[in-house]
């Protein structure tokens, strides 16, 4: 992952954030939440997913950049902070996921402090190195239309 990522063009705060992969917090053992990685494209697919999640488990913790990161924080440092807790990173794969240099850095961060990382492949006529690294992992494919619930029944059945 750190060679795919060194490989990635981005500005400083890219850099920062390339950087401080390894200096990550490591999830705390036992520690259920759950970091949803996505494209700015996909976010009323991801926002739906949030709130399926939220219904079934309103107080599992949950991280989607928009309703999390609050006006006036430090957006690098939350993000650094909740994905290096975070016991699952749902990549939420299409071809906007794998254009995205912001969600390369997150797959790295997790790889380096041991999240599980859940692939949900929604596009599959996508191709791209990190599909292709990401591909080594179990995914989950969940079809068209979206079941939300299925989906949900699934990544909470892979929390600890």
């Amino acid at each position: 992952m750190h060679t795919l990522a060194s490989e990635v063009q981005g500005n400083a705060m890219l850099s920062h954030l390339a950087y401080t992969i390894g200096h990550s917090p490591s999830p705390q053992p036992g520690r259920r939440s759950l970091f949803l990685g996505y494209a700015r494209h996909d976010r009323p697919d991801v926002d739906q997913l949030y709130d399926a999640l939220h219904q079934c488990d309103p107080m599992l913790p949950l991280f989607q950049d928009h309703r999390t990161i609050q006006a006036g924080q430090p957006w690098l440092d939350v993000l650094r902070q909740r994905l290096g807790t975070a016991s699952l990173l749902v990549c939420w794969l299409t071809s906007a996921y794998v254009a995205s240099t912001f969600c390369h850095y997150e797959v790295g961060v997790a790889e380096n402090t041991g999240a599980r990382i859940i692939p949900v492949l929604v596009d599959a006529g996508i191709a791209d190195r990190l599909l292709a690294y990401l591909s080594r992992l179990q995914a989950i494919t969940p079809g068209l239309p979206l079941d939300y619930a299925a989906l949900v029944a699934q990544l909470i059945g892979l929390l600890p």
